[in-house]
């Protein structure tokens, strides 16, 4: 039986799809986003073309910038890529933008910032919300590097033949 996932219907910001069981404890997330900044930019990755998907509107764009993740221009240029091209070409644009920042709190904030917009889902599918030892952790990355390796021989193959 194939899971439901509502990223493939587009329903990307309603809360409802999340159990209140599958949320961190408010006391928690604060330090769970703290360990994990590199779990979060590798599942941003991971999710990221379902993510491109979900964010249609330049809103999380004009909140990063309260936040200071983003600077006037980049959120006007941004803005102007959301007003007058398809919405996936600025969001591809505002990814980029902050893993190619060297901020020290852009994670926590990004997260913030989903939370704040309504992007419930997008932000479940960012923060691990179990805690995990070192050694699941260490799995998990491998496990990862794995796959991605596997799609990258494929892809080759596909373009080799």
């Amino acid at each position: 039986m194939a899971t439901h996932d509502p990223l493939d219907e587009g329903s990307c910001v309603d809360e409802g799809y999340i159990k209140e069981d599958d949320r961190a404890p408010s006391n928690m997330q604060e330090n769970v986003l703290e360990d994990q900044d590199e779990l979060i930019e590798d599942n941003l990755k991971w999710w990221r073309s379902a993510i491109v998907r979900c964010i249609q509107t330049p809103l999380l764009a004009s909140r990063l910038a309260q936040f200071d993740i983003i600077n006037a221009d980049e959120k006007s240029r941004l803005v102007s890529l959301y007003h007058h091209h398809p919405p996936h070409v600025a969001t591809e644009e505002l990814i980029e933008i902050i893993i190619n920042k060297n901020l020290p709190r852009k994670w926590q904030d990004f997260i913030k910032a989903l939370e704040i917009e309504g992007y419930i889902f997008v932000k479940s599918r960012l923060i691990p919300y179990k805690t995990e030892t070192p050694a699941e952790r260490e799995h998990g990355t491998k496990a990862r590097a794995i796959v991605r390796s596997q799609h990258w021989n494929m892809t080759l193959i596909r373009f080799h033949y």
